[in-house]
């Protein structure tokens, strides 16, 4: 990777592919920090999320294509079983850390979870993460990164289970026909979403970055709102396509633009905390 992707960027792909942040600058660490995306170098549920749902999204697409496989088979299961063989790739290749480890008992309980068709996205599947997790590591009650993931989580799955019982007594009381969304629509839900998803998460963690760590970051929100469409996007669907063409030599197709990606992430970091 750092052969192909010089500088800053290629130490910062590095550190997203297999966890190893050594080569990156304490300027770009400090930056990334007082903007409030630090996050984005731990390999944690995050990454693991983006990496699994792309493999799921892209194996399901391909599968649709064979002519009369979907209408015989589950598919969406097989797809999800690819995704949960990319996540334990990914969990080895990035040295299964504390975090990976913890991101990767979380995605394997909503994937089996699916998998036994019962619902993903539930408080009971984080509390069984959390056991799973307590049980393996008990003293990871006490670290930040336990606390702050699974605050994080619980109150997103909370404020999912709120939206979605919404839109079905939403429904109920109206009964009509919806249009499907156009472009600009999803685009604006899209946002919408990320910026609910930024605020819930912030204000879940905030206590306890401020007491581990003794930092606030007043604009936390603004910079992942900025930053994180071009990581969810671009950074690591790019990552993911370049390991895929490392054995066969042409990552370097994708480790271009995946430098240009990281570039704009550390100028969006730069601007950020030039305007504390």
């Amino acid at each position: 990777i750092r052969s192909g992707l010089e500088g800053q960027p290629g130490h910062v792909a590095v550190a997203l592919v297999t966890g190893d942040r050594s080569g990156l600058s304490p300027q770009t660490q400090e930056s990334l920090r007082r903007s409030g995306l630090a996050h984005i170098l731990a390999i944690s549920g995050l990454h693991m999320a983006l990496v699994t749902l792309t493999v799921i999204w892209l194996v399901r697409q391909c599968l649709v294509f064979v002519p009369g496989l979907a209408e015989r088979h589950a598919i969406k299961k097989w797809a999800v079983g690819a995704g949960f063989a990319a996540a334990t790739l990914y969990l080895f290749l990035a040295g299964a850390g504390v975090a990976t480890q913890r991101a990767w008992i979380m995605l394997s309980v909503m994937m089996l979870a699916a998998l036994l068709d019962r619902q993903a996205i539930t408080m009971r599947s984080v509390a069984i993460a959390a056991l799973i997790v307590l049980a393996i590591a008990p003293s990871s009650l006490f670290q930040p990164g336990f606390q702050m993931s699974f605050a994080a989580v619980a109150a997103l799955v909370a404020a999912y289970r709120q939206w979605t019982d919404w839109q079905v007594r939403g429904a109920r009381r109206v009964e009509y026909h919806r249009q499907a969304p156009g472009i600009g629509r999803k685009i604006a839900g899209y946002f919408a979403g990320l910026t609910v998803t930024s605020l819930i998460a912030g204000v879940a963690t905030a206590l306890f970055a401020a007491w581990h760590f003794h930092r606030i970051v007043p604009l936390g929100i603004a910079a992942n709102l900025l930053a994180m469409p071009v990581v969810s996007l671009a950074v690591m669907p790019l990552c993911l396509l370049a390991m895929l063409l490392m054995p066969y030599g042409f990552e370097t197709l994708a480790l271009k633009p995946l430098g240009q990606a990281i570039e704009a992430v550390l100028g969006i970091s730069d601007m950020v905390i030039g305007h504390h």
